[in-house]
């Protein structure tokens, strides 16, 4: 199946900084309940953040999961760790 990576940085961080992992979406953690709805059940989804434990990707994880959806992520390490093992970035647009 697809693989959906989507950035849910809080603003700060998401502002704070000028890339994002190669072909991540961008969602506002805040405004789950609104974006939640473009996206299908049946897709797997890796969610990251900056937040240390993964804070605000497993709070979305946890949300889209009461809503139904299965195949949904919080990446290990998020933003940091990504950064840290040099794997592919990308400008934001």
């Amino acid at each position: 199946p697809e693989l959906i990576v989507i950035d849910v940085r809080m603003a700060k961080a998401w502002e704070d900084c000028d890339s994002k992992i190669t072909g991540a979406r961008r969602e506002d953690p805040a405004k789950l309940s609104t974006w939640a709805k473009k996206y299908t059940k049946d897709k797997t989804i890796v969610f990251y953040c900056s937040c240390d434990n993964e804070g605000t990707s497993k709070h979305v994880v946890e949300q889209l999961r009461a809503g139904g959806f299965q195949d949904v992520y919080a990446l290990t390490g998020g933003w940091k760790a990504w950064i840290e093992a040099d794997y592919p970035t990308e400008k934001k647009s």
